[in-house]
């Protein structure tokens, strides 16, 4: 959690040295915890993605807070959650993917993809830039993914019950990615994800 990573931190990294030394000098990431397996899974799987510094976690929310000009962590208001406003959040995913593909990096992009035009979309940067594409799709039962939004606290998300419940109405259509529950919390999720990409 974030106690845990703030005291790994602290003594200038005097636990994180003896983990090290303990592991032959193995190269270990701090991962911020967080309840939301999408952020927990992408935040771990990062770093070890690809070249130093590991992928871009290209992540919708950020996105929409940096088209507003606003710090991830305030909220918008219903304004900023129009059709128009998506497609330029999801325009700037597809951009931001494409750049640091095309730069040799790996990228994670962390959104709903409700539309398949968008995962289409995110599939066509992948193959734009000659690069595997790994579509998962994590999904939760809607009780589950409300109390996770309502534990969401100092996040750059502005999801609530009412958002989640919205979801559970779109139009979905066909899901052709990897399809993985994670209604067992992040750390499963986590492994998961890690073993379908690492595979």
């Amino acid at each position: 959690n974030d106690i845990t990573s703030e005291y790994c931190r602290r003594r200038k990294g005097v636990r994180v040295q003896s983990i090290v030394r303990e592991l032959a000098n193995e190269r270990i990431d701090i991962v911020p915890w967080d309840p939301d397996p999408e952020i927990f899974v992408a935040r771990s799987l990062a770093p070890g993605l690809g070249r130093a510094p590991g992928a871009l976690h290209s992540r919708s929310d950020y996105i929409r807070k940096r088209i507003a000009n606003v710090a991830p962590e305030e909220r918008l208001p219903a304004e900023a959650y129009t059709s128009t406003a998506d497609r330029q959040v999801y325009d700037g995913v597809m951009a931001d993917a494409e750049v640091a593909l095309r730069a040799g990096q790996w990228v994670i992009a962390d959104a709903v993809f409700a539309r398949p035009e968008d995962r289409r979309a995110i599939e066509s940067v992948a193959a734009r830039t000659g690069v595997p594409f790994h579509g998962i799709w994590l999904e939760a039962p809607t009780k589950i993914m409300t109390e996770r939004v309502d534990r969401c606290r100092n996040d750059a998300s502005d999801a609530t019950a009412e958002v989640v419940a919205r979801q559970t109405r779109y139009k979905i259509g066909e899901i052709t990615w990897t399809q993985i529950k994670n209604d067992a919390g992040p750390n499963a999720a986590c492994r998961k994800v890690r073993n379908l990409v690492a595979g």
